[in-house]
């Protein structure tokens, strides 16, 4: 029989075979770029996705961050777990490093989905109608209000042009 230890805690059941299933599916994944991504090696917190022009890219791309991301959410766990339970008394420094880095890469995957969210509203924005009817409105609003804020500002200048000379004729007359 394969020797197999498994482990409860906080109600979880956690085996080693997961823990290194997790990492090996982390390191696999992470091999397989998207196309996109392989094109210009930038790293993930240096992107800001501007070459992405396509909404099927950004899908793409979207999912492999995602898998990507939920890949680190498990290893991490695991390790957490793995840490917690072998190493809670001397201290593995090197287990510990090796966690921080990968939550470092969580982060760095947090803030690439955001940008990539925000670049794949950019890109729907532009190629559908309906938005670009919205932008119409939203642009005949604002020179609205700037024609608004621009009277505003000369019937408080005219306004205080006569007062002024209101002023000047009283004073004037004592």
């Amino acid at each position: 029989m394969d020797s197999f230890v498994a482990f409860t805690l906080n109600n979880v059941k956690v085996s080693i075979v997961d823990i290194n299933f997790a990492q090996l599916d982390l390191s696999a994944w992470t091999a397989l770029f998207p196309r996109t991504l392989q094109i210009r090696k930038l790293h993930l917190e240096m992107r800001l996705f501007k070459d992405v022009t396509t909404e099927a890219e950004c899908k793409e791309l979207h999912d492999w961050l995602w898998t990507k991301y939920q890949l680190l959410e498990r290893v991490i766990r695991a390790r957490k777990l793995h840490h917690s339970r072998f190493f809670s008394q001397n201290m593995d420094y090197g287990h510990a490093k090796f966690l921080d880095q990968l939550v470092n890469q969580k982060i760095y995957i947090t803030k690439a989905l955001e940008r990539l969210e925000r670049r794949t509203a950019e890109i729907l924005y532009k190629n559908q109608q309906w938005f670009k009817w919205i932008r119409e409105c939203q642009d005949d609003e604002e020179a609205n209000r700037e024609k608004e804020q621009k009277k505003k500002k000369n019937k408080k200048h005219n306004f205080g042009r006569e007062i002024g000379s209101k002023e000047n004729k009283e004073w004037r007359k004592r």
